[in-house]
């Protein structure tokens, strides 16, 4: 049903009246303030469009629609009340179906309770135990004259209609012949089954329609419990339709309930049914069971269900039963007639639409709570989530000021390190071409057989140097690095003399080098190890030692392409492709490391 809100009155409207309030308002173009005056013109004209147009155009429109205050009533003096004739109590149980309550009628509906959680151990040790002492009762000890109390007026009343119905068969027996025999009734048994059939593995042995089995049995909920039933029910605002069936499929010497056979064949497979079932699937709970099972056999009991087939809508309704205006329960709203398909579909239907509306407000004035409620913890947990976040802001900017430092000490140490590190692969050079120096001198005394190898760097720089073949392939590294230091390229020992002296003039000036600071003019080549010598104690204080200088490059023999690891086991002259004669390419190896600092820089 179409529902037109305005500020906060809510007006609710048939597809009809909607559609004439729709051509009202396109033909007159009222303002938005004036809809509910104009739903009360369209009411008050019965909705009758020509006519609520002409009272529209009249111009006194309004006046037409204003509340006419009734005369005030006059107080009714109090009913005399006869000498000797109680009062009446003015309590619950004296109370008719419905009560007042600021002017609306509250039902009296019957209340529907869950059953126990422990019911069936309870019916365990009562059902069990055949002692007839109630369905919600304990086991108890009771004398033999209370319990002929209890039994003797039931028993000779059965024994009074027996008699009685015996003397009545044989008094009309002859007229039997003639008339139709009435509908059998069956009543709820006396006790459930230990193990009954299900209905959802029964109803295709009771129903032939395979497509009507199928739709029944998606309708019906198989898998939930009646309290799980019931507790949606009553959360949710639904319908909870409950259909007990007697024994349908019974075994041998057992008697077929054919009502209940008639209730599953007929009605609640008829289209129209199961359409409206279908329809309002989402509105309405089915709860179908067998009576001879134990949970719907104590919920018949509870709900004093005598005869099967039995069908009852129950719904979480306002229910005057016990309270005085009125409160919100699980009640039974009405006994559905399963007389015929027709009769059931329009008892169904008059139930839902009476009900219908209380229960979307209902459904409404919980959604807007939960709404509400969300609400409410949404803003909580936001504020809480601000100061949060304002702590947290707090707790970065420290944790920040001390990453910055502790980032900037780091950089510090690294700085140094590095400085460190490239001091000692200087100094380690600056060995390695006095070395150098004194080796080749021995060599050119000794008068050796030598390689004569061409070296030609990146830069375009041509070298020819010879070498034993005694020479490893290390210290052939070591040698054409020592050129590469000292960016000097020829084979002069005086030259080179000179060059160790002017780098390490060139040492002392540049900053990032942390040795011979001060004027380093005036030393000999020889006095280089020593200078090397005190320059490493003075850094570590005795604890620092000089490695290999670090290679920069790589050696590379052109024709096959082939690289020439620095192996310090493997002798020159055991390498075809440089002894006697070889030419070799030097090439730079690119520095990862340095890579990445160009690029963090450039970040």
């Amino acid at each position: 049903m179409p529902m037109v809100s305005h500020n906060q009155q809510q007006f609710h409207l048939s597809h009809e009246e909607e559609e004439k309030l729709n051509h009202f308002q396109a033909i007159t173009t009222f303002p938005d303030d004036d809809l509910p005056s104009v739903i009360k013109l369209l009411e008050r004209d019965g909705w009758g469009l020509e006519l609520a147009l002409s009272h529209y155009f009249d111009g006194n429109w309004k006046e037409l629609i204003r509340p006419v205050e009734a005369p005030p009533i006059p107080d009714r003096p109090p009913t005399p009340t006869p000498v000797g004739s109680p009062a009446l109590p003015q309590n619950s149980m004296f109370r008719g179906p419905f009560i007042a309550s600021d002017s609306n009628l509250v039902p009296a509906l019957r209340s529907v309770r869950p059953l126990p959680m422990d019911y069936k151990e309870r019916y365990r040790s009562i059902g069990l135990n055949k002692k007839n002492v109630g369905i919600w009762q304990l086991d108890q000890q009771e004398s033999p004259f209370i319990i002929v109390l209890m039994f003797l007026p039931k028993l000779l009343w059965r024994l009074g209609f027996s008699i009685g119905s015996l003397i009545w068969g044989i008094i009309t027996f002859g007229f039997r012949s003639h008339v139709e025999e009435s509908p059998k009734v069956f009543n709820l048994p006396a006790s459930p089954k230990e193990q009954p059939l299900p209905l959802s593995e029964t109803l295709p042995q009771v129903i032939s329609d395979e497509n009507a089995v199928n739709r029944l049995s998606k309708l019906v909920c198989k898998d939930m419990t009646f309290n799980d039933a019931l507790k949606q029910c009553e959360d949710e605002f639904k319908y909870l339709l409950l259909i007990f069936v007697g024994d349908t499929n019974p075994a041998e010497g057992d008697v077929t309930d054919v009502n209940s056979q008639r209730l599953l064949n007929r009605i609640l497979t008829n289209e129209t049914v199961l359409h409206f079932l279908e329809e309002h699937q989402d509105e309405i709970i089915i709860y179908a069971r067998h009576v001879a099972e134990l949970e719907p056999w104590l919920v018949a009991k509870e709900l004093k269900v005598k005869y099967t087939p039995e069908c009852l809508l129950v719904g979480n309704v306002l229910n005057s039963s016990g309270t005085l205006n009125g409160v919100t329960k699980l009640s039974v709203l009405s006994k559905l007639r399963v007389s015929s398909p027709k009769k059931f579909y329009h008892s169904l239907k008059m139930v839902y639409e009476r009900f219908n509306a209380e229960l979307i407000v209902s459904r409404t004035e919980k959604d807007e709570l939960r709404l509400a409620r969300e609400i409410k913890q949404l803003q909580d947990s936001a504020y809480e989530e601000s100061l949060k976040k304002d702590q947290l802001k707090k707790e970065q900017r420290e944790l920040a000021q001390e990453e910055e430092k502790a980032r900037r000490d780091r950089e510090l140490e690294v700085a140094n390190n590095k400085k460190l590190q490239s001091t000692l692969n200087q100094l380690s050079w600056l060995k390695a071409c006095h070395d150098r120096l004194t080796t080749e001198e021995e060599s050119v005394a000794k008068g050796e057989k030598r390689a004569t190898l061409q070296f030609r760097t990146s830069n375009g720089a041509r070298l020819v140097l010879k070498f034993p073949g005694e020479t490893t392939l290390h210290d052939l590294y070591i040698k054409i690095g020592c050129h590469l230091y000292l960016n000097y390229y020829r084979n002069d020992l005086q030259g080179w003399s000179e060059q160790i002296l002017t780098k390490l003039q060139r040492l002392s000036e540049d900053e990032e080098f942390l040795c011979f600071k001060g004027d380093q003019t005036g030393y000999h080549p020889d006095q280089v190890p020593q200078l090397v010598e005190q320059e490493l104690f003075n850094l570590g204080d005795g604890s620092l030692q000089l490695k290999s200088p670090k290679m920069d490059f790589e050696l590379i023999s052109p024709f096959p392409r082939k690289k020439i690891e620095q192996n310090a086991q493997i002798l020159l002259k055991d390498i075809p492709e440089l002894w006697p004669n070889g030419s070799l390419l030097v090439e730079d190896i690119v520095d990862d490391d340095a890579d990445t600092d160009v690029e963090e820089e450039e970040d």
